[in-house]
C-alpha cells in the first residue's frame, strides 16, 4: 500500500532519529495488501507488525486503574490503527504513555479516503483536523499515515 503523511511536533523528525524502526514501518505499510474496510484489515496490519517483531497491546503502564494498551509497540514508538474508527482513543493513550515517560513518539494508521463519497469514512482527514485543532493540548508528536491502495 502506498501512503500519505500528517507530521504533528516534529514527529517524523523523531522517527528519523530511530531510522531502523521507521524503516521497518514503511516497509510493513508498503507490504500490505488490503482492500479498504474489508472485515479483518486491523487484524492483518497487526500481525504484520507482530512478524517484525513488535509487540501486540503492550500496556501503557501498571499505575492506571484500567488497562490501556497501545495496538503495537517497539523502542518507545507506540502504533494505533484507526481502520474503523475516529481516533480519539489514541491520542488519549499517546497523552499517557507520553506523560509516563514511556513512548517518544505515536504512529495513527487511518485510511487515506481522497477517493471515498462517505463522510463517515474521511478519517484521514478528519483526524488531521483535529491535531491540528487540539496542538495546544496534545503534547505527544505523533505521525498520522493515512495509507491508500
Amino acid at each position: 500500500m502506498r501512503f500519505h503523511v500528517f507530521n504533528f511536533r516534529q514527529a517524523e523528525e523523531i522517527l528519523n532519529s530511530k531510522k531502523k524502526n521507521f524503516d521497518e514501518i514503511q516497509e510493513i505499510i508498503k507490504g500490505l495488501t488490503l482492500t479498504p474496510w474489508q472485515e479483518k484489515d486491523h487484524t492483518i496490519i497487526l500481525q504484520s507488525f507482530e512478524s517484525k517483531g513488535w509487540s501486540r497491546e503492550e500496556k501503557i503502564s501498571e499505575d492506571l486503574e484500567k488497562a490501556w494498551r497501545y495496538d503495537a509497540y517497539n523502542e518507545r514508538i507506540a502504533i494505533e490503527v484507526n481502520t474503523k474508527s475516529l481516533c480519539h482513543r489514541s491520542y488519549l493513550k499517546f497523552i499517557l504513555g507520553y506523560n509516563a515517560g514511556k513512548i517518544d513518539v505515536g504512529v495513527i494508521i487511518v485510511y487515506d479516503e481522497t477517493e471515498v463519497k462517505d463522510p463517515k469514512r474521511k478519517i484521514y482527514s478528519i483526524t488531521q483536523r483535529e491535531l491540528k485543532d487540539l496542538r495546544t493540548i496534545i503534547p505527544v508528536p505523533i505521525l498520522l499515515m493515512g495509507i491508500y491502495p
